[in-house]
């Protein structure tokens, strides 16, 4: 869902930053490039944005490493428990020294990404890579302090592999290239390939046994040489139906005994110097894109989502040591500080995913709906009762705390083939929207739908509404939809541009924000005027929430050399400017919830989950005069009607005696909220109705100067 409330106030001036944790998957969820092990129990795995993990214990529990860099780091190199090297994006090298508890970046030996680093002793090395069509081998002979370029040139592929049988003889291969040095790297011959030979690792296990995987044709590559790689044999490929699918990585740990892995999980093993191969496959059939074993028993592999899994039986089973994936992540909702709910799609993706915490996010359940095509959308009007919705007009209900869901019928004259957000102003009134303009109405709780007119054929994305009646619907091409009816009909908004404008958010009925694409709104009237921000660039905003008047953020995703890379970026001024801000992920990002001043969680693609609850690190240290009230106010309370709790806002210009109180439509007392001394500013009471009865309730607010009462209606 793209419409969020918020429930806090807080002035915010200077910053300062501190981080964003990972909740999903466990312990991180980045994709891992690389993984070695020097010893038995201590083990590294390095990954995108800088990511480096660190087992003490064989792979039980994993600590991320501080890298200071967001680059992907793509290889790594261990000499021992202490010292060791990784390798990646725009040449990066950082060195360890004491087991990776710092890090300390090497000079850059040249502008390409270092796809495999390799070492014969502590002091000579080598490195392969490439970037836009450039390939480089590059040596040190100080152990990584200063490197040398032995060749260059334009290639149709990266160098992805490299090794050395010792200090003169070494093998690189990449896209259609296999390459051998006979004098330490002076001179490279290039060997002849078949025109199909997509290499990706290389290995030896004598100075004239040696193996090459990757993918040719028909799929699966491995290719073998008795000669020290002067001729080269297809030892595996699709045609001979072990597998038909791309190998990423192999190793061996001796004559006999060797490993390939790549694509959907898959794992190869042979177990008499590659005469057979027998295929070992992971259910969750996500890319498998390193792989150490240690020993002939004990090995590890690393890939997409943070996968990481061990073997201690030669890879014939694989044990998890990370959480199992859980496909990209899509909706996010949050009742209160605990209870929250995410959902997406599965692994593999023919089900869907709903995902439940009870304990703002330390734990989460997770439950796999079968035959369920993947979720767009999340909402609880209360905390028994909710609703799910996505691709193939799904619905989903649940009356049992998400316990269980039942598919709800949709006739198909009202679906539109994608739902892409709910919202349930009670128990029985909500909306959903999707695409065609499509937006269908219940008033019994989901037992009848009905179709109701929108005046527009684009994509609806996102719903808000700030009271029982008032509500808003964002969508493509500046589509602004506003009902004053519970929905039961809809006006245009004239928009001041084209955007898709997916997401859309209220503090209050007079405070709200709309975003998509590069493009933020911003309104203080309630709609009636609409101001375009200084929006971030290059970004397609996905989602917008904001914690108070002045502080919020937006989620989503930018594109870099045709890649895809999350983004995120934070206001400290009410929307009006933004700044982009530090996240320990590049994944996707599709949706962000503050639940008040300082937590708030993300969720986006290969089941990320993210949490602060420091403002992502960014912290008030002063309070700005400017957005400090002038006069008395008591806003609309929310939620509004409300089950069980709800909150009220209050603003107070100068140090004032306040009461407030909560009344039935009797007049009689229920409850007196505040009764004291309160500071200037914004401030925000809960209300736990909990004990009381379903009706309308008065909330009043009593100063020397003056008087307010607002209405709001429990639901039970």
């Amino acid at each position: 869902m793209k419409s969020r409330f918020t429930i806090l106030f807080l002035c915010l001036n200077g910053f300062c930053f501190g981080q964003w944790n990972w909740q999903n998957p466990s312990p991180q969820g980045n994709i891992l490039w690389s993984v070695a092990f020097p010893s038995e129990d201590v083990g590294f795995a390095v990954g995108d944005h800088g990511m480096i993990l660190k087992t003490g214990d064989g792979g039980s529990s994993w600590s991320i490493q501080s890298a200071s860099t967001e680059k992907d780091l793509i290889s790594l190199y261990f000499f021992d428990n202490d010292n060791g090297l990784a390798a990646g994006q725009d040449g990066i090298i950082v060195k360890t020294s004491d087991g990776g508890k710092h890090w300390d970046s090497q000079t850059s030996p040249a502008d390409i990404h270092i796809y495999d680093i390799t070492f014969i002793n502590s002091d000579t090395g080598w490195v392969c890579g490439g970037k836009d069509g450039y390939v480089s081998i590059l040596q040190t002979v100080d152990g990584g302090k200063s490197w040398d370029k032995q060749i260059g040139y334009y290639s149709p592929g990266p160098l992805r592999s490299i090794c050395f049988n010792d200090a003169l003889v070494g093998y690189v291969v990449g896209s259609l290239q296999i390459l051998k040095t006979t004098n330490g790297g002076e001179n490279w011959t290039l060997y002849p390939s078949e025109s199909d030979w997509y290499c990706t690792s290389v290995c030896f296990t004598d100075s004239l046994t040696g193996w090459i995987a990757g993918s040719e044709t028909w799929g699966t590559m491995i290719l073998g040489t008795t000669d020290g790689g002067e001729t080269w044999v297809e030892r595996v490929t699709g045609e001979t139906g072990i597998l038909n699918r791309s190998l990423v990585k192999i190793c061996f740990t001796d004559k006999n005994h060797g490993w390939a892995c790549g694509s959907y999980g898959h794992v190869l093993r042979t177990v008499d110097g590659g005469n057979h191969w027998t295929k070992y496959s992971d259910y969750y059939e996500q890319e498998l894109l390193s792989i150490f074993f240690i020993d002939s028993q004990k090995g590890w592999a690393v890939g997409q989502s943070g996968i990481i899994q061990k073997s201690i039986d030669g890879g014939k089973t694989w044990q998890r040591q990370s959480s199992a994936p859980s496909g990209d992540l899509f909706a996010l909702f949050f009742l209160d500080r605990n209870v929250g709910y995410a959902a997406g799609s599965q692994v593999p993706y023919t089900n869907a995913n709903i995902f439940k915490t009870t304990d703002g996010g330390q734990n989460w359940s997770v439950q796999n709906i079968e035959s369920c095509p993947c979720l767009t959308a999340l909402f609880f009007p209360d905390y028994d009762h909710g609703w799910a919705v996505g691709y193939e007009n799904t619905v989903l209900k649940t009356n049992n705390a998400g316990a269980d869901w039942s598919r709800q019928p949709i006739d198909d004259l009202l679906g539109c083939g994608t739902f892409f957000d709910v919202c349930f102003l009670n128990a029985d009134t909500g909306i959903i929207v999707g695409e065609g303009g499509t937006l269908i109405r219940t008033a019994d709780g989901g037992v009848n739908w009905h179709k109701i007119q929108t005046g527009t054929d684009d994509r609806l994305a996102a719903i808000c509404f700030t009271d029982s009646e008032t509500g808003w619907v964002t969508g493509n091409k500046g589509v602004i939809l506003k009902t004053t009816n519970a929905g039961s009909s809809w006006e245009t908004i004239p928009s001041s541009t084209d955007r898709y404008l997916n997401t859309i958010c209220f503090l209050t009925p007079e405070i709200g924000w709309i975003a998509g694409g590069d493009i933020i709104l911003r309104t203080s009237d309630g709609g009636e005027n609409w101001l375009n921000s200084t929006s971030p660039n290059n970004c397609s905003i996905m989602d917008i929430c904001f914690a108070n008047p002045n502080f919020g953020w937006v989620v989503g995703f930018e594109t870099k050399d045709f890649w895809y890379f999350g983004y995120i970026a934070y206001s400290s001024d009410g929307g009006v400017s933004w700044n982009r801000a530090e996240l320990p992920t590049s994944n996707m990002l599709s949706e962000v919830v503050c639940i008040d001043n300082d937590r708030s969680w993300i969720c986006g693609a290969s089941g990320t989950i993210l949490y602060t609850e420091n403002n992502g690190g960014i912290t008030s240290i002063a309070e700005p005069y400017d957005i400090l009230p002038e006069v008395y106010g008591l806003c609309q309370i929310y939620p509004n009607p409300f089950n069980f709790e709800t909150m009220i806002r209050y603003a107070v210009p100068h140090q004032s005696r306040v009461t407030i109180t909560v009344f039935d439509l009797k007049g009689r007392l229920i409850q007196t909220l505040v009764n004291g001394q309160v500071s200037k500013g914004f401030h925000t009471i809960r209300w736990n109705a909990m004990d009381n009865t379903s009706g309308v309730y008065l909330f009043k607010i009593e100063t020397d100067e003056f008087i307010g009462v607002k209405k709001g209606i429990l639901l039970k």
